[in-house]
């Protein structure tokens, strides 16, 4: 069965992609508050390798039904 990530378990993502970015990233207040519904992304849990993958999409070239988009999510 495929794990599904908590709201902690993404707060930990979050914390481990900005360790791995250095430390710090700056994104400006707009870039947060504006959505654009084809972009989303997928979180996919590969038990094979004991490890997550996220990857963007546009929503208009993929069937995919657990995607999350920015604006609806």
């Amino acid at each position: 069965m495929a794990k599904e990530l908590t709201q902690t378990g993404l707060n930990r993502v979050m914390w481990i992609m900005l360790k791995k970015l250095g430390g710090k990233i700056v994104i400006p207040e707009y870039d947060i508050e504006k959505s654009n519904v084809e972009d989303a992304m997928l979180i996919q849990h590969c038990p094979n390798e004991h490890m997550f993958v996220f990857s963007l999409h546009k929503v208009k070239d993929n069937n995919i039904s657990n995607i999350i988009i920015p604006s609806r999510n």
